[in-house]
């Protein structure tokens, strides 16, 4: 399963439960209780891997137990990594609720004491969740610009294509997987344009 879709299902079921479950009006600390036990479930989670990992270690290379203890270390680890981009996600809509730094969240922030509090957190909240949207496809814009500048910069200096695919490793190391997709898109655009 992708990481980045179960972050995101992780991140909404948590949201669906904490409206479904509440009484009436949702303030911040609602908001906030939501994070800090999302935080409580990456580190179990964390344990859990430790544990699976530790038992995975202890069997002999030949245990087919090892297979099954394998899988479910993929999974949680999987699992870990979305609690930990929802918690990260919810960091950041907190922050920008707390420190508005965008034009929407500077409109929102300006209206929000007006309005009554059972709409002032939805409000609040969509506020900062459109500044993180737009946020993040600035970083998109700006990542596949810097892509597109070195497959530009690859085509038109020999020797550092040359370089540049000796440390090809390095590179695919230390990527995240959305940097990964970032250049797998850009790459595959420029494959596209090269044979049409």
């Amino acid at each position: 399963m992708n990481p980045n879709k179960l972050s995101w299902g992780i991140a909404l079921l948590v949201g669906v439960v904490m409206i479904a479950t509440s009484p009436g009006c949702i303030g911040m600390e609602d908001v906030r209780l939501v994070r800090d036990q999302a935080d409580a479930m990456r580190l179990a989670l964390e344990r859990q891997v430790a544990e699976v990992v530790a038992m995975h270690d202890a069997l002999p290379e030949d245990d087919p137990g090892r297979e099954t203890l394998a899988l479910r270390r993929d999974q949680l680890h999987a699992l870990h990594n979305a609690v930990i981009q929802a918690v990260d996600r919810a960091d950041r809509a907190l922050a920008e609720i707390d420190a508005p730094s965008g034009p929407i969240s500077s409109i929102v922030g300006a209206v929000a004491p007006w309005v009554p509090e059972p709409l002032r957190t939805p409000l609040l909240l969509g506020g900062a969740l459109a500044a993180t949207i737009i946020r993040a496809g600035q970083w998109r814009s700006g990542l596949t610009s810097v892509v597109t500048a070195i497959e530009r910069a690859k085509r038109q200096d020999q020797v550092f294509a040359r370089k540049f695919a000796e440390h090809a490793d390095t590179f695919r190391a230390t990527q995240t997987p959305f940097a990964q997709k970032i250049v797998d898109q850009v790459s595959s655009r420029r494959l596209t344009r090269s044979a049409a």
